[in-house]
């Protein structure tokens, strides 16, 4: 609130007023004497008349000659007052307390300072324009960063001394985070953090012909993408393919070459589509927060997308019964979306403490991206992930392998053979055994099945396998000779 004063302010009252008055009115022509006041702003009256009798009032606001006032100020008690008595601005008690002293004063609103030169360095007062160029000089347009004292000693604390410290919560460096030992060291795949094998769509050793792809059928649920299980639970049937990507798009970062595609001839009236990948070992990130990401077009639509996953303990004996968990976040649930295909879902993956595993060793967690499709076209998914914590913030999570390695990994699951041949010549009845090593060795005891097989002279057997190998056995026919064979198989070990 600020104090008015005015030199020679004095007048008379124009009308008497009662001890209850709030407004009082002075002679017109005196009204120009008294300060004009703003919101806030005030100054003191003495009423003084003919008896002696004596009043402080304060006024608070003047419209001409009528003042407006609050009543017994200063000690005093509100009186009546007949027109003429005396009104004052006079110096009161009131008016020197709410100035500023010279020693150690008190001061409010908004009081203003000399601004010191740059680099000033005495007892003269620093106002903020000294303080915002002095913080410019050291870094410029820091200045805005740090309005407060309070920014300032914030980000003093967050400093870490130079010897000993501890950095807590997410720390980035250009959009790409610093991350812990436990993201690099933990979980099955060793130092690779994405828990998901062929994210990038690259691998696909199911389908001779990728681009052409295999049809799942209404109902059905089948592999075509390594490591990538499609369920089809629509009425409609829907064609898995690998497609290329647009080279130097930007819809999709890290440059991928492929992406999979949904094709669906005709809408689906009812049902999902659910595109999983099970990793091996219920027991990955249990008890850990989790973050999903993946990215997703289609056509134009508001068409529902969801994430889950699923702790499956195997089978054998009595194992527990499979856990689902619905994303705790999905920051954008359709398949389509006009501004970005990127889609996050944050998870708390449950503990498994207390449950039992099955005795068949094929258990596993499972990261599923769910659609619903209700027109025809492509649905497309492209650079999938899912990493420890919480990767929400990051540019992208997926950190990549060489194709070489991605082709290994995937290869423990599943693995197609060369076309084997073979010509020989052997009596009648003499069965040959033709036996081969897997590239990789498989996850378990794999489902071996023929691909391609052709014989000239014989008869073929059983075909049989262990997680290192397979075993072809043919039988020479009923006449001595030539005996040929040509075989291509498949070894499947998938969860």
């Amino acid at each position: 609130m600020a104090l008015k004063f005015a030199n020679s302010a004095a007048s008379t009252l124009a009308g008497a007023i009662l001890a209850t008055d709030t407004v009082l009115a002075v002679v017109s022509g005196d009204s120009s004497k008294f300060p004009t006041l703003l919101a806030g702003d005030w100054f003191p009256l003495t009423l003084v008349d003919a008896a002696g009798n004596i009043e402080i009032v304060r006024a608070t606001a003047r419209s001409g000659a009528n003042i407006t006032v609050v009543r017994g100020q200063e000690g005093t008690t509100a009186k009546a007052f007949a027109a003429g008595t005396r009104v004052d601005l006079r110096a009161t008690a009131a008016m020197f307390q709410a100035l500023a002293q010279l020693d150690s004063p008190t001061l409010s609103g908004n009081p203003t300072a000399p601004t010191p030169a740059p680099g000033d360095n005495d007892t003269t007062i620093a106002t903020t324009g000294f303080v915002t160029a002095a913080l410019d000089a050291l870094k410029d347009g820091v200045s805005s960063a740090f309005d407060t004292l309070k920014e300032v000693a914030d980000a003093i604390g967050l400093l870490l001394p130079k010897s000993g410290g501890t950095m807590t919560g997410p720390i980035d460096m250009g959009g790409y985070p610093i991350l812990k030992v436990s993201a690099l060291n933990n979980g099955p795949l060793g130092a690779l953090r994405n828990r998901l094998i062929n994210g990038g769509i690259d691998v696909v050793s199911y389908n001779q012909i990728p681009t052409t792809g295999q049809t799942i059928a209404a109902g059905g649920t089948g592999y075509v993408l390594d490591r990538w299980v499609v369920s089809n639970t629509t009425d409609k049937s829907v064609v898995i393919s690998q497609q290329a990507m647009t080279l130097g798009q930007a819809a999709v970062p890290g440059s991928p070459k492929y992406k999979l595609r949904a094709a669906f001839a005709v809408a689906p009236t009812t049902g999902k589509l659910r595109i999983a990948q099970r990793i091996e070992g219920v027991e990955t990130l249990a008890g850990y927060n989790a973050s999903a990401r993946a990215h997703f077009t289609g056509p134009t639509g508001s068409e529902a997308l969801q994430c889950e996953i699923v702790q499956n303990f195997g089978t054998g004996a009595s194992p527990s019964a499979a856990v689902t968990t619905a994303a705790a976040s999905l920051d954008i649930a359709t398949i389509y979306d006009a501004g970005t295909q990127v889609r996050k879902a944050q998870f708390v993956v449950p503990s498994i403490s207390g449950k039992l595993l099955g005795s068949a060793g094929n258990d596993y967690l499972e990261l599923a991206w769910l659609i619903t499709p209700r027109q025809a076209g492509n649905y497309e998914m492209a650079r999938v992930s899912f990493v420890e914590g919480d990767a929400s913030s990051e540019i992208d999570p997926f950190s990549p392998r060489g194709l070489n390695l991605e082709t290994v990994l995937c290869k423990r699951y599943y693995e197609r053979t060369f076309r084997y041949s073979k010509q020989f010549y052997f009596p009648a009845g003499y069965t040959q055994y033709e036996a081969y090593p897997w590239v990789v060795e498989k996850r378990g005891t794999p489902s071996v099945s023929l691909i391609y097989y052709i014989t000239a002279g014989g008869i073929q057997g059983a075909l049989s396998g262990t997680n290192f190998g397979w075993q072809m056995a043919t039988t020479k026919d009923a006449s001595a000779g030539v005996m040929s064979f040509a075989v291509e198989v498949s070894g499947s070990a998938e969860l």
